[in-house]
């Protein structure tokens, strides 16, 4: 038989036991959900941080296409506008920007005031662009056209040149003249370094300004 001081020791550490059981069943409990939660909230975070340098790298990867294309291509477009002006007709400005309309209008386009006027300023930049676009593409492809950009764009405006007198003009509705070969060599040389080069210079600027 069982004295009651031994068995209320007994009782008492039964009831220690049962109590510590559920206590360290709780405290199991709350570190589970606990964990649980910093892991729910640590991984948006991680996700969000992945995203985040994901575009960051993508941004660093790739160039700025649209201030390459556009800047290099408006510099070409004013540039070479005013250099046609200044050389061929200073006294009469207007002939020029209609001389570029009649690539489309033919010969109509002088009679056709501002309108022809200003289609020739629009081609005359659609052109531009056009040119820097190819530039830049081609660029992707040719990473010496960035490395070495001042040669790369000489080169590329005497294709330009050559291009659009070989190729453009012949298949347009200008109406057909004969240019004086000093003309002519003046106009090659110009391509070079205000077509071609401002075109390169952009394309390398904004190829580089991210890196």
């Amino acid at each position: 038989m069982v004295n009651e001081p031994t068995a209320c020791l007994r009782d008492t550490l039964n009831s220690g036991d049962t109590e510590g059981g559920r206590a360290e069943g709780i405290d199991f409990k709350v570190a589970h959900v606990s964990q649980k939660k910093s892991v729910f909230v640590e991984v948006p975070f991680e996700m969000a941080n992945s995203m985040q340098g994901g575009l960051v790298a993508s941004s660093s990867a790739h160039p700025r296409a649209f201030p390459a294309i556009v800047v290099g291509g408006l510099i070409v477009g004013a540039v070479d506008l005013l250099y046609a002006i200044a050389v061929y007709s200073p006294r009469h400005p207007i002939l020029i920007p209609q001389t570029i309309a009649s690539g489309i209008l033919g010969a109509k386009s002088y009679s056709e005031g501002t309108y022809s006027s200003a289609l020739g300023i629009v081609l005359q930049f659609v052109i531009a662009l056009g040119a820097a676009t190819v530039y830049y593409l081609a660029s992707r492809r040719l990473k010496f056209l960035v490395s070495h950009a001042v040669p790369s764009g000489l080169t590329y405006g005497a294709l330009v040149y050559l291009f659009m007198h070989i190729v453009v003009l012949p298949l347009s509705a200008v109406p057909k003249g004969d240019t004086p070969f000093v003309y002519m060599a003046f106009e090659f040389v110009e391509h070079w370094f205000c077509v071609g080069l401002p075109i390169a210079l952009s394309v390398h600027h904004y190829s580089h300004e991210i890196a």
